[in-house]
């Protein structure tokens, strides 16, 4: 955000502009630390200039731009945020900067000091009702320059100083110039007071040193010192603040007379500011992208936990620590030299002895997310106990009495709802395939849709990872396809077999190679995108790393289709997951509708063979067309099939119905004249398979016998071994509205039968049998043929049937008429309960809904 001009970039922006400078002629860069604050954060002056750009579309002159800049940087020490403040505005930006660092700390004591620190900083004029807002009731003022008369003990007296000084001067202002030093709890500035006095008028400027403090209640001691005791003021400072010696930077020469020495404490921000100070030097535009945080990274309530976490430790605020985790929070330690756990004391504890030694440093870089309660972190504990204590250091003692020690784990954490630690699980960094099954296996724990949608993709990534062919294999559709949209690609991919053997030409490259799954971008129930990484040794020696970010969607449990895109085109494969959104109204391919894509293919090709094998010996054929009426067994549909195939006669099906996965309805039109007359005829066909996927049966129907052809697949579909869960009663309910039979419908409700229409124009909630008979009635006075078919099952379970339904029929005053919709179906015993009906486009929040009364039944 630069707060100059109001616009805000992204970091695709942010790249623009630094290789714009780096392409730019006679380029110079200077940047000069003002502040930290924690591990993340740093204020700093900068001066970008260059005599000049050739573009693509204009040329830009000679330009020069100075600024003050507040950056954040991430677990990684990539820039997450940068805001950039006009050079006359230090006070804003040094505002902002404590703003900033009480967004990132924990409730407690250190976020509100934090958040009072911000507050000091009045702004240019002296306003009274806001300074007094700001400043603690037992605040104490010493004034120590030469002719100080700004002393002052509590609130009232401090703020006389000002009352006083409205009284003799007009357009008071103060103008901080420099930051001298700056804590979490302090700061002390240069800064310039100015006015015009009432008497004669005259305008005057003074500098001064000013030291603030403040604590939870606001500002409690302001201390002020003449400009040339830079070395008193900051001595005070570092008393006030307890702070060890800092890292002293020297300010630019022009700005004082005298050069002074500024503490700056160095953290992850200065050590990012100092690596984007060698790439450009060297003019490493390639450099640049890793200095910004990708797009891609999904911080969550976890990762967000663990930024304050280390804010936390950074203070020593063990309350801090405590109110982040849940009472009953289990933390363990996997690594193989540990195993153990405990509970939240016991975790504290051992956080404590850590910190209790000297130049204690925790460090974090984000691997990935799983959800929004899951995080997986590599994290740095490192540390140096002192010469005595490694000196008394024996077997007995824990490892934190063995000298300077580094300890390096993955960190898998989990939080609640309202973002409490539940559970922390640490791995040796070597057994990251153990942490991110964690991770994964955390969160499909208590979230369904993930489970179903991002679990196939991690099962493929494990059963390659583990060389398991039949596992890779038994997680794509027979009908997966994959799509590669990187530069290097492997183009359009058809088929599971085909895509399996890829995988084996990249294991003779590089028998190593490893797949890392990282953060889920984006999940729904048909799929998801994610970040993975794959990398491995080369024959060579070299080792490769190239991540990417796919495309999984998912039908049934497998894996039908992948697309693979670049990190820096995440956008288009977000575009690509919501233009693949399933189509709700499309009927998926099931076993029978397979069995007849193969039925065509056999007579196209007059592969005669195929036709055989794939005809069940029990086959029934019934042709119940008016013109045709004839049945038999495998023996006349194959001789037809010869027939037809022979003849050189096409087929174009199109689905529109399945029950299970062994039943399928489907339009068939059919062309020729290979040799002869050109024809051309429609059926609706009804096909039936066995558990083999072989056909069992075949009945055809004229095109306009619909209603015929639904009373038949619904009659099939009862019978089958698919629907033994499902109470007879709700198919009774199912044939007695086909049949317009209400006497019948009502001996299949229960007493306190419920319907719950939720779609826009629906009929609301219905509470009794009586009110849904009689809607229904009005139904069948509109429409006396209504006919209700179902198009396909979404979900069987034994609470209730979740399918896609259409009401289709003529309107008594003329006129034809459908309507589709989802509907629950809720029994208990052998009575339908209750129904629940949404629009289409609410399929998700339908199987929401379902799952939701699983787990109520």
């Amino acid at each position: 955000m630069d707060h100059t001009t109001g616009v805000t970039y992204d970091r695709q922006g942010s790249l623009t502009t630094w290789r714009s400078l780096l392409s730019a002629r006679d380029p110079t860069w200077r940047q000069e630390p003002l502040a930290t604050l924690g591990d993340s954060l740093a204020l700093f002056r900068l001066w970008m200039s260059a005599s000049g750009f050739a573009g693509a579309t204009f040329d830009v002159g000679a330009y020069e731009r100075e600024g003050i800049a507040l950056i954040e940087v991430d677990a990684q020490g990539r820039r997450a945020r940068t805001e950039v403040f006009a050079v006359d505005r230090l006070d804003d930006a040094v505002a902002r900067l404590y703003e900033r660092y009480a967004d990132l700390l924990p409730d407690g004591p250190a976020r509100a000091r934090a958040a009072a620190g911000a507050r000091s900083i009045w702004g240019p004029a002296f306003d009274l009702d806001r300074i007094a807002a700001t400043i603690a009731p037992a605040i104490e003022a010493v004034d120590h320059r030469t002719l100080g008369t700004w002393s002052a003990r509590g609130a009232e007296a401090f703020l006389e100083h000002f009352r006083a000084l409205h009284e003799v001067t007009d357009d008071a202002a103060s103008r901080p110039d420099e930051v001298l030093g700056l804590h979490p709890d302090a700061f002390v500035m240069r800064v310039t007071h100015s006015g015009t006095a009432h008497a004669g008028g005259g305008a005057y400027e003074r500098q001064f040193l000013v030291l603030n403090v403040f604590g939870a209640d606001g500002l409690t001691r302001v201390e002020f010192f003449d400009t040339d005791h830079e070395d008193e003021a900051l001595a005070r400072f570092d008393e006030l603040t307890a702070a060890p010696p800092a890292v002293r930077f020297a300010t630019a020469p022009p700005r004082v007379a005298k050069k002074l020495e500024r503490r700056v404490r160095p953290n992850a921000a200065t050590v990012h500011l100092a690596r984007l100070d060698a790439a450009i030097a060297a003019h490493d535009a390639d450099a640049l992208p890793t200095l910004f945080a990708n797009e891609y990274d999904v911080p969550n309530a976890a990762s967000a936990v663990g930024d304050r976490l280390r804010a936390a430790l950074a203070t020593r605020d063990w309350a801090a620590v405590r109110a982040l985790c849940a009472p009953d929070a289990r933390f363990e330690d996997r690594g193989r030299r540990a195993l153990v756990s405990g509970d939240v004391d016991w975790w504290i504890a051992d956080l404590q002895e850590i910190a209790s030694m000297r130049n204690t440093r925790f460090e974090r870089q984000l691997v990935g997310t799983a959800g929004d309660r899951v995080a997986l972190e590599r994290v740095l504990l490192s540390g140096d106990p002192g010469g005595a204590a490694g000196a008394a250091a024996t077997e007995s003692q824990p490892i934190s009495a063995l000298g300077p020690f580094e300890l390096e784990a993955l960190w898998v954490t989990e939080v609640d709802e309202s973002g409490r630690l539940t559970a922390g699980v640490a791995f040796d960094v070597d057994d990251w395939r153990a942490a991110t099954r964690e991770a994964f296996a955390r969160w499909f724990a208590r979230d369904n849709v993930a489970a179903a949608s991002v679990g196939p993709a991690i099962e493929l990534v494990e059963a390659f990872n583990d060389r398991d062919r039949t596992r890779l294999r038994a997680a794509l559709a027979d009908e997966f396809v994959l799509d590669d949209h990187r530069p290097a690609r492997l183009g359009l991919i058809e088929g599971a077999d085909v895509w399996a053997e890829s995988w084996a030409g990249l294991l003779d490259l590089a028998p190593d190679a490893q797949i890392a799954a990282g953060s889920t971008l984006a999940y729904a129930r048909y799929g998801s995108v994610g970040v993975t990484r794959t990398f491995g040794t080369l024959p060579d020696g070299g080792t490769f790393e190239n991540p990417a970010v796919p495309v999984v969607i998912v039908v049934d449990g497998r894996i039908t289709r992948i697309e693979i895109f670049e990190p820096e085109h995440v956008d288009a494969a977000l575009a690509r997951f919501a233009a693949l959104r399933p189509d709700p109204l499309r009927i998926a391919p099931n076993a029978a509708t397979r069995a007849n894509d193969r039925h065509q293919r056999a007579l196209e090709a007059r592969d005669w063979a195929a036709l055989d094998a794939l005809c069940a010996p029990t086959l029934a054929f019934d042709d119940r067309r008016r013109l045709v009426g004839t049945s038999g067994g495998r023996d006349m549909f194959i001789a037809s099939g010869r027939l037809i195939g022979g003849a050189g006669t096409r087929l174009e099906p199109t689905a529109l119905a399945t029950a299970g996965d062994r039943l399928a309805l489907e339009h068939v039109r059919w062309t020729g004249g290979e040799n002869r007359v050109p024809f051309e005829s429609e059926n609706l066909s009804l096909t039936e398979v066995d558990a083999e996927g072989r056909i069992v049966a075949v009945i055809s129907f004229d095109p306009d016998d619909r209603r015929g052809a639904t009373v038949e697949l619904l009659d099939r579909y009862a019978r089958s071994d698919a629907a033994q869960c499902i109470p007879a009663a709700i198919f009774e309910a199912l044939r007695a509205v086909n049949a317009h039979d209400l006497d019948r419908l009502r001996v299949a409700l229960s007493d306190d039968f419920v319907l719950n229409d939720h779609r826009r124009t629906g009929l609301g909630r219905l509470d009794s049998a009586e009110d849904y008979l009689a809607s229904l009635a009005a139904l069948f006075e509109q429409a006396p043929d209504v006919t209700v078919e179902t198009l396909y099952t979404v979900a069987v379970e034994k609470h209730g049937i979740l399918l896609v339904a259409r009401n289709f029929g003529t309107l008594r005053e003329g006129g034809e008429f459908e309507s589709i919709y989802v509907r629950i179906m809720l029994y208990q015993g052998d009575r339908l309960v209750g129904v629940e009906m949404f629009e289409p486009e609410d399929l998700d929040l339908a199987r929401a809904r379902f799952e939701d009364l699983s787990r109520l039944a």
